[in-house]
C-alpha cells in the first residue's frame, strides 16, 4: 500500500503511474490514476518563498545593487586608463 498527499499547482489533467517491481527489475503490478483539477494552489504557498517583502524594498535594493555595479566598472575604468597612461609616459 502506498499513498501520495499531492497539491496541483496547475488546472490540467494530472496522471499518476504507481509500478511495483521485484530485485530484478520485473514489473509485478502497475496501476494509474488521473484527475482534472479546476482549481490550483500557490506553488510555494506556506514556504518563505511567499512571504516576500514589499516591493518599494524590492526596487530599493535593485537601484542600489546596479548603483555599486556601475561605480565598480567607473572604477575599473579608471584604473584601466591610469595603467595605459603610465605605461605610455613610461615608454618615453
Amino acid at each position: 500500500m502506498a499513498t501520495l498527499a499531492y497539491r496541483p499547482t496547475w488546472t490540467a489533467r494530472q496522471s499518476f503511474v504507481a509500478t511495483a517491481s521485484d530485485a530484478a527489475g520485473a514489473t509485478l503490478a502497475s496501476a494509474t490514476a488521473s484527475f482534472v483539477a479546476t482549481s490550483a494552489s500557490h506553488p510555494f504557498a506556506g514556504t518563505v518563498q511567499a512571504l516576500r517583502p514589499d516591493g518599494s524594498i524590492g526596487r530599493a535594493v535593485t537601484g542600489v545593487l546596479l548603483g555599486v555595479v556601475a561605480l565598480l566598472w567607473i572604477a575599473l575604468l579608471a584604473v584601466v586608463v591610469r595603467v595605459n597612461l603610465g605605461l605610455r609616459a613610461g615608454g618615453r
